[in-house]
């Protein structure tokens, strides 16, 4: 877990201590944490295999503001991003949590591969 409980502070309430996230080989990973020297906020960490590439690609997709397609003209208006959103309809930001893996590559050949035609065959043709 990313959380650590304490059993009470100096004032006697319960202390929530963040870490930074941690992915595992191949994960690319986004959640609630925090970074040495700085406040808690949403981080995203990846491991070995993936790159940081990836790790801006999921921050443009979910954290990011986007343009409002519909505005005259185009960049005028901006749409607020995925977490601003769902911090404005009441959501608590710091439960959310993404993770994904990369497949191996014999699982995506295995995905690929048609069921009943080899990779060198083809398919019948219909009769008209």
């Amino acid at each position: 877990m990313n959380i650590e409980e304490s059993p009470q502070s100096p004032l006697g309430r319960s202390v929530r201590r963040w870490r930074a996230p941690e992915a595992k080989p191949g994960e690319l990973l986004m959640r609630w944490g925090k970074l040495p020297h700085s406040e808690p906020d949403m981080c995203i960490a990846w491991g070995e295999g993936c790159s940081k590439t990836d790790a801006k690609l999921l921050n443009n997709a979910i954290a990011s503001e986007h343009p409002d397609l519909f505005a005259e003209p185009l960049f005028s208006k901006m749409m607020p991003s995925l977490i601003d959103e769902l911090e404005s309809r009441g959501y608590d930001i710091t439960t959310l949590r993404f993770s994904i893996r990369k497949t191996t590559p014999n699982a995506v050949l295995s995905r690929c591969r048609p069921a009943a035609v080899g990779l060198n065959e083809t398919l019948p043709r219909r009769s008209a």
